[in-house]
């Protein structure tokens, strides 16, 4: 909770004493000077819903996460599952947050 305004946003990146920035709404807002979150389930990675289709013809709308960095692809197991795709190569993945 900022200490400045009370908002849901750290102290650094409040906008209570600038006048010239974009108002806040009380949806997902993300501009160049900050990222207010209103629903819970908001993500700050970049993503993108894709329809995903397994060479038997099923299909399935998931969400991928996009990193130009990245070396190796990760599929979920229940994706794999759904799609009844052929497992080439398997990994566990261990996911830590900082």
């Amino acid at each position: 909770m900022c200490t400045v305004c009370k908002g849901p946003h750290h102290k650094s990146i409040c906008n209570a004493d600038r006048t010239n920035d974009i108002p806040v709404h009380p949806t997902n807002v993300m501009s160049i000077s900050n990222i207010d979150v209103a629903l819970p389930k908001f993500t700050y990675l970049q993503t993108a819903r894709v329809r995903v289709v397994g060479p038997s013809g099923l299909s399935n709308l998931t969400r991928c996460v996009l990193d130009k960095g990245i070396q190796t692809s990760f599929v979920s197991t229940s994706l794999v599952d759904a799609l009844k795709l052929d497992v080439i190569d398997q990994r566990n993945l261990v996911v830590s947050a900082f």
